[in-house]
């Protein structure tokens, strides 16, 4: 995680103490409303992170939770930075007839992330593109953006790479279909350069990648792509995005985390290890190599 913790996360980090305080109490959300003068929405929005908290809120918080200085200057605190605005804040903003993708809370909570691990069954993950592959993958998915946001939107890619060049980058791992290596994204020659790419990031360290060969078959993969970003809080559940045409999909409930933990050690049962996925790696670069 990074030493500057976006709003994002100290949202989702006061939430997570507000609903702790109200379950030691045996609370309900709506007699937490009541007392506040608050509508339950408000109330739920605020420990799930959704909304930030502003002062006048957390003193009215604090006051019913009867909290002492120490630990009521340690809220107010977290709710300072969590109603802060990072300047030059990145977020990914597609909006096409074609595609709609808007959501600044990913790229803040994959900036804050300590673990990061993805499944990708049909392109290469973001954060490992090439700048070659990136513009071909993104032009074939995104036929009518415009211009100009198109090259915002590498722009904003390759500024998310940059967490991986960090002194204590988070760990980061992959698990691919072969499908993903064996799509010519861009032709042969753009293929070579990124599968390339996937090996020099192994070699780094960077990346732990476990690929699922074609062999395999049907597996539960299959029916989902997804990433799931853990920021390192003992009080934070992972969160879970899930992209499609209509925008992110996020899943950060319990149960919802669960399952997919589940189907995450399912797909690395199926993945090959780290020596035949190095070994599938370079005959993806020798076949590529011979066309």
């Amino acid at each position: 995680m990074t030493d500057d913790p976006s709003p994002t996360l100290r949202r989702r980090e006061l939430g997570a103490h507000l609903r702790r305080l109200r379950g030691e109490r045996g609370w309900t959300t709506k007699y937490v409303a009541d007392q506040l003068g608050f509508s339950v929405s408000k109330v739920s929005r605020m420990e799930t992170g959704a909304r930030g908290v502003n002062a006048k809120d957390m003193a009215s918080i604090t006051a019913l939770f009867e909290l002492d200085e120490t630990w009521s200057s340690h809220l107010d605190n977290i709710a300072k930075t969590g109603k802060r605005r990072l300047e030059n804040r990145s977020a990914i903003v597609l909006d096409t007839d074609f595609i709609r993708l808007s959501d600044p809370t990913f790229v803040d909570l994959e900036r804050d992330a300590d673990r990061i691990r993805e499944y990708n069954s049909l392109v290469v993950p973001g954060l490992l593109q090439t700048e070659a592959y990136m513009r071909a993958a993104m032009a074939g998915a995104t036929p009518d953006v415009d211009p100009v946001q198109f090259d915002r939107s590498v722009e904003i890619r390759l500024e998310r790479q940059r967490i991986l060049d960090r002194p204590t980058p988070p760990q980061f791992h992959v698990v691919l279909d072969e499908a993903a290596l064996r799509r010519r994204v861009g032709g042969s020659a753009v293929m070579r350069e990124q599968v390339g790419a996937l090996l020099d990031a192994i070699s780094r360290g960077v990346v732990t990648i476990s690929v699922i060969s074609f062999e395999t078959g049907a597996h539960p993969g299959v029916n989902s792509d997804f990433v799931a970003l853990h920021a390192g809080e003992p009080t934070l559940t992972d969160v879970i995005f899930v992209e499609g045409l209509a925008g992110h999909l996020r899943f950060d409930k319990p149960q919802d985390v669960a399952r997919y933990d589940r189907v995450w050690s399912m797909l690395r049962g199926f993945a090959e290890s780290a020596d035949e996925t190095r070994r599938l790696l370079e005959r993806v670069i020798d076949d590529l190599s011979s066309c």
